[in-house]
């Protein structure tokens, strides 16, 4: 299906396709990100399309040169393994492409004797980096932390009736997979922050989101009570299940209407990527990941699922406890400590707002 529907992605209003298939990427003799739009012959034309976006300069050679700001996490997928991906590029467009060491920031200068290849150039590795954001860890998430008492003691009760019982009844469950009562929360938002720039950029729209978005809805519709209970898992399979979750109850359908407009401003922002209709909010209280505490992005094929049957069956109707919206975070992923939550780039306090 890679190869008779590959997938679709936008880059500056222009649709690619995209084929992740290698071999179909070999046997056709075709670069795996491969340009479906139109590319007229003058190059007049082109630059007259192209001048706001990409800046091209003669040089004293009679070439021209065009210099742009990479965040340096993309710099591996450009230079690819050997240089294999920079050299391609530069082969197929007829340029140089000049790239700061690994680890060092600055820019990437693509120099070439027609306007025409060197705005192709652009084209690719603007193509390549919007591809390969999906495989960078996520770095900052919007949370809405969960800091009651009652929900931290249900939770260990939870945890332990759990453990007691799952020495005979549940394959691959022990401690390591349960979160830390002081790190539960709700997940709002996620983010790729890659430098210092994104990272201000991220704190002044959550600061506007709290402005424009988060207390006007608050005071139009009151306070909103977040009640926690019953345990649901990610899959259909209880039986081999990677993360388990409390359910949200709510009364009305404001927490929903709420973060759904939360994600809509970050989204607009180009800050996310739009990759659900509406976000499954939840409290995850065990997950196959935690295990490897300390890697950024452990894969699945290192997981090891767990049996959440006789779980769900005993705990389906748990009470874990009730709080009110009364703050939101831009919370680090990563920077935890034994007894802290997350360390927030920015905090929403909305309890004046009732």
């Amino acid at each position: 299906m890679d190869v008779t529907e590959p997938k679709i992605v936008f880059v500056e209003g222009r649709r690619y396709r995209v084929f992740e298939s290698e071999a179909w990427s070999k046997d056709r003799g075709r670069s795996t990100y491969d340009e479906e739009s139109y590319e007229p012959g003058d190059d007049s034309v082109i630059d007259e399309c192209n001048d706001e976006q990409i800046v091209i300069v003669p040089t004293s050679d009679g070439h021209f040169k065009h210099e742009f700001y990479v965040p340096k996490p993309y710099f591996p997928f450009i230079i690819g393994v050997k240089h294999a991906t920079r050299k391609k590029f530069e082969s197929d467009t007829a340029t140089s492409i000049s790239i700061p060491k690994l680890g060092y920031d600055g820019n990437i200068v693509i120099r070439g004797r027609s306007r025409r290849g060197i705005i192709s150039a652009r084209r690719r590795i603007d193509l390549l980096i919007e591809s390969s954001t999906k495989s960078l860890p996520v770095t900052h998430f919007l949370s809405i932390p969960m800091f009651g008492d009652s929900i931290r003691q249900n939770f260990n009760a939870f945890k332990e009736d759990v453990l007691r019982n799952s020495k005979t009844n549940a394959v691959g469950v022990d401690e390591d997979i349960f979160q830390r009562p002081h790190l539960l929360h709700l997940t709002l938002v996620c983010l790729i922050l890659l430098d210092e720039k994104e990272h201000k950029q991220a704190i002044e729209t959550f600061n506007a989101c709290e402005t424009e978005i988060v207390r006007p809805f608050l005071r139009e519709n009151g306070p909103i009570s977040i009640k926690l209970q019953g345990v649901e898992c990610m899959n259909d399979d209880p039986s081999d299940v990677n993360v388990l979750y409390t359910k949200i109850q709510t009364k009305d359908d404001n927490l929903n209407k709420l973060v759904d407009e939360i994600y809509e401003y970050f989204y607009q922002t180009g800050l996310t990527r739009r990759e659900y209709k509406t976000i499954k909010l939840h409290m995850t209280i065990m997950n196959s990941a935690f295990k490897f505490k300390g890697e950024t992005q452990p894969s699945y094929k290192k997981r090891k699922s767990f049996d959440a049957t006789e779980i769900i069956k005993a705990h389906k109707d748990t009470y874990f406890g009730e709080v009110n919206l009364e703050s939101i975070h831009l919370s680090q992923r990563g920077t935890s400590t034994e007894d802290h939550y997350y360390r927030a780039s920015a905090e929403m306090n909305l309890k004046d707002c009732y």
